[in-house]
């Protein structure tokens, strides 16, 4: 009876042990190389740190000023998709940092990887769309051929101070690009390369040259006596003024819409504006200081978390580990079974 019964103690540590160790290889799944082989096979990126996944996608996003519906896909933990899912949606409120915040926003969908990986994996896939109403269609043959223009128009705006920069993309702007009376036309690419545009393309091209010649700017999306508009921020010593090319030349006074503020605007966007205004009052029935609203894109920078099981088959090595599992149970359960029928027999003779 002892020996049986340590034949039956012998057999359940060795079930426990073993379940252990397939359990936490079922939990690796798959070695990095073997992450990395079939990442590699199905056009997929990894990459072994989130300090690396974060700089990609925020590369990604930065200079994919197009809407791109193929995007990338990226392989990544369950604990990373939020932070990472952030990137590409910085726009506070109605004020942009850069041009590509403003145009454009990045869509996430996370994609199970459950079956290929093991538990803890996601495939991230992200895509650029068109947040700004004139940017829909916005191709990459557009963007690369505007902004190869815009770099050549900043490398002519250079100078010593920001002040010269400014004021020489303001001018040529102002000089260079009609509005577009049919309000069709809001691009960089329309701008720069068609030379017309409304708001948008004023100050989105604006804010492009700024960022090539490394001055501190802003694109400030808001309204007018009720009608949506798009003017610019920078900063020049150390002080924030308003920057708007577009009434600068659809008004025909340009030294007027150059590097003014009011306190006004600056409590709308909450920015600083110098003490003295350069504001002079309406504008042709249009009221500078109270009648600018502030535009909540908030709804815009929801996180598409729609999980989807994805159809590929299952790593061979989690095959081989489930097997391997499954026979240990199956052995274990028929010897105990074998060894209790035969303690029981023994019992009943006796």
């Amino acid at each position: 009876m002892k020996k049986n019964n340590r034949i039956l103690v012998l057999l359940f540590t060795l079930f426990c042990i073993s379940s252990f160790i397939i359990t936490e290889l079922y939990e690796v799944r798959a070695d990095n190389t073997d992450i990395t082989e079939v990442c590699k096979s199905k056009g997929w990126l990894y990459f072994k740190n989130q300090t690396e996944i974060m700089e990609y996608i925020k590369n990604y996003a930065d200079t994919t000023c197009y809407e791109d519906k193929e995007g990338i896909y990226v392989v990544i933990k369950d604990e990373n998709v939020k932070e990472v899912s952030a990137i590409g949606n910085s726009g506070n409120g109605g004020l942009f940092s850069k041009y590509s915040d403003m145009a454009f926003r990045s869509i996430y969908e996370t994609i199970d990887l459950s079956g290929t990986f093991g538990d803890g994996y996601q495939l991230l896939h992200v895509t650029r769309e068109a947040l700004e109403t004139h940017s829909k269609g916005y191709t990459k043959e557009m963007y690369l051929q505007a902004d190869a223009r815009l770099l050549q128009i900043a490398e002519s705006c250079n100078g010593d101070t920001d002040y010269e920069k400014i004021s020489k993309a303001y001018n040529y702007l102002c000089e260079n690009v009609a509005y577009d009376h049919s309000y069709v036309k809001g691009t960089p690419y329309s701008a720069i390369v068609e030379g017309t545009s409304v708001c948008s393309g004023y100050a989105e091209s604006f804010q492009i040259i700024m960022e090539k010649l490394g001055v501190e700017s802003y694109i400030c999306a808001g309204n007018i006596s009720g009608v949506a508009h798009a003017w610019n921020a920078v900063k020049v010593d150390g002080e924030t003024y308003y920057v708007d090319a577009t009434f600068g030349r659809l008004y025909g006074d340009k030294e007027k819409f150059f590097l003014f503020g009011t306190d006004s605007r600056a409590n709308i966007y909450n920015i600083t504006i110098a003490d003295h205004s350069y504001n002079e009052g309406s504008i042709s029935g249009i009221d500078d200081t109270d009648n600018i609203s502030n535009t909540d894109n908030d709804e815009n920078f929801e996180i598409n978390y729609n999980v989807t099981e994805y159809p590929n088959e299952a790593n061979p090595k989690q095959q081989e580990y489930k097997i391997i599992l499954l026979i240990l149970v199956v052995a274990t359960i028929v010897t105990i079974v074998i060894v209790g029928l035969t303690v029981y027999r023994k019992k009943v003779r006796k």
